[in-house]
């Protein structure tokens, strides 16, 4: 988990020096990819690290932020560009994601039963393929990225609009 989200503050930062909207979207992807990888293995380790009780409060909270982050960040996102440049806006997020990254490496309890072990591929390939055998697994995980696809464009009019209002700014 830490991994993502030095993974996020890297991507973070890394925006900041697109240089066209085609490598703005590619990092916007990389981060996504972040954002996919914290999100699966906190949940995950919050299942194993908690009591029942706890787990289920620290779930629900997770699932309230998840649930009203949408609805928020693109009127936080267009009041902020109104006031600040577009980029403050990634400085902040790699900044929020560095004190995660310190919270978590500092309070978040190891979840790892096998440490020291070697890793091992044929063991690895084996439980990849017992996984992938699972029809509801799969079907699961297709439905769920494919009702992503509908907020796969969401930079595009957000960057147009920024680029419009410079354009109109310069006459």
């Amino acid at each position: 988990m830490l991994a993502g989200v030095v993974w996020f503050i890297v991507t973070c930062l890394a925006i900041l020096l697109a240089q066209n909207i085609e490598q703005f979207t590619l990092l916007r992807f990389l981060q996504g990819i972040s954002l996919c990888f914290i999100g699966a293995v906190g949940y995950a380790a919050i299942q194993e690290s908690f009591e029942e009780a706890v787990c289920i409060k620290i779930t629900a909270l997770m699932a309230n932020v998840a649930l009203i982050a949408p609805l928020l960040g693109p009127l936080v996102g267009a009041a902020w560009i109104h006031v600040l440049p577009w980029e403050g806006m990634f400085v902040l997020f790699a900044a929020l994601a560095a004190i995660s990254f310190f919270g978590l490496q500092r309070a978040m309890p190891e979840t790892a039963t096998r440490i020291g072990e070697k890793l091992s591929l044929k063991e690895l390939g084996r439980d990849y393929k017992l996984v992938l055998k699972n029809g509801r697994f799969v079907a699961g995980a297709l439905a769920l990225g494919f009702v992503s696809l509908a907020i796969a464009g969401v930079d595009r009019p957000v960057a147009d609009y920024h680029h419009y209002w410079r354009a109109v700014e310069q006459l």
